[in-house]
């Protein structure tokens, strides 16, 4: 019979419960040394932006304002406004357009139609008569 499997012992992958991982963050916040903190702070302990702002504003690495500055930024960029989401739903419309356009299309003058292979049938501008043209534009 095979062996059950049960919860992984794997620490590495595990969130730290909040009192441990503010114990831990503070010995390593007076070991580091680089400029990135709150990125590094991020990837050390696998937290969100919101959560790694909220530990290192405890263990007093963030002043007040810097904190309410980068929470305020941080909500902004995960809720964007009805104004900039209709902006970038029209300029995500407009990159659609041009890759619509079906370059055996642009080959005919007036499309028909389609066959069941999906490939267009009309009148192709090199059969068109010039002269029939010139009357259509009139």
């Amino acid at each position: 019979m095979a062996k059950k499997k049960g919860k992984s012992n794997n620490v590495e992958f595990s969130p730290m419960r909040y009192e441990t991982r503010l114990r831990h963050g503070a010995i390593w916040v007076e070991k580091y040394s680089n400029k990135n903190i709150i990125r590094d702070y991020r990837k050390k302990f696998k937290l969100s932006v919101l959560d790694t702002l909220s530990d290192l504003y405890k263990l007093n690495v963030l002043d007040k304002e810097k904190y309410n500055q980068l929470v305020e930024a941080e909500y902004k960029s995960q809720n964007p406004t009805k104004k900039q989401r209709g902006k970038k739903a029209k300029e995500n419309s407009r990159e659609h357009e041009y890759d619509m356009v079906d370059p055996l299309e642009s080959e005919f003058f007036w499309v028909g139609g389609y066959t069941s292979g999906g490939a267009p049938y009309g009148v192709k501008w090199d059969e068109l008569d010039s002269d029939l043209y010139e009357n259509l534009l009139e």
